[in-house]
């Protein structure tokens, strides 16, 4: 059975049945992964109804990440958003992005499988309130844009770009990963760059007004990077078309930072 067959009132005739439905091949002779197919389950983060394990696969020895969702807690919005974790994490490929291997369900669950990184978030990497070096906060950005880049190739913005769907491997590599609000509309990962990156530098989350829609001035430490100032204040700008791309980004000298 394939995701469309699991959930068919998402997929219409616009949508091929090949076209992130079937997992990426991940057993020996290219057989639809398993839940047997892992052992040593382990929990390493939970949600209201999710689940996230460190497991390994059995044939191969690999450890992955298996990400659980309770199917009774699926509401229409969150089988569009499991589809498009699939298929997005799945066909886009970029260092810079976690590759989603497989999906597989048992009878009150679904899960999504994807590699393991095992540093964590960037919460984790980084806790607030100690601002992150200049110098790590540009490697991370150059690693960010990249992906972005890679992801608005494919025709999609991620648009949950936060500091815990970031996640870092052992040896530093930055991975955007969550597709599940992947849609249209790039400048918002521009600017959601820009929250990151604030918030990074600064060791704090830029404040909002009381409806939580509107950012207020930002309030930059008196000791941070005049690069870093001046890429952020080019960022978060409210009008989106005079908000720099990500290949000014990736030409300001900030980004050329290093230790």
């Amino acid at each position: 059975m394939v995701l469309v067959d699991l959930f068919p009132h998402l997929f219409r005739d616009e949508y091929p049945r090949e076209l992130g439905c079937y997992p990426r091949p991940f057993n020996e002779g290219g057989t639809l992964l398993d839940y047997d197919d892992f052992e040593d389950y382990a929990p390493i983060a939970t949600g209201k109804a999710t689940t996230v394990f460190k497991a390994t696969h059995c044939s191969s020895g690999t450890v992955v990440a298996i990400k659980a969702i309770v199917r009774a807690s699926m509401t229409y919005g969150a089988c569009v958003n499991f589809r498009r974790a699939v298929e997005f994490g799945f066909h886009i490929q970029d260092p810079a992005v976690v590759p989603v291997f497989g999906w597989f369900y048992t009878n009150d669950k679904v899960f999504i499988v994807m590699e393991y990184c095992v540093k964590g978030d960037l919460h984790t990497v980084y806790p607030a309130p100690d601002p992150v070096a200049p110098w790590e906060v540009a490697n991370v950005a150059r690693q960010l844009v990249q992906g972005l880049k890679t992801i608005h190739g494919n025709g999609v913005a991620h648009r949950r770009l936060t500091l815990d769907n970031i996640l870092v491997t052992e040896d530093g590599t930055v991975k955007i990963a969550n597709f599940g609000g992947a849609a249209r509309g790039k400048r918002v990962d521009v600017w959601s760059l820009g929250i990151v990156l604030f918030t990074l530098l600064s060791g704090a989350t830029p404040v909002t007004d009381g409806d939580g829609d509107t950012l207020l001035p930002l309030q930059f430490p008196d000791d941070m990077s005049v690069d870093g100032i001046d890429l952020i204040t080019q960022i978060l700008v409210d009008d989106e078309t005079k908000r720099l791309s990500l290949s000014a980004i990736e030409a300001h000298a900030f980004l050329a930072t290093d230790n």
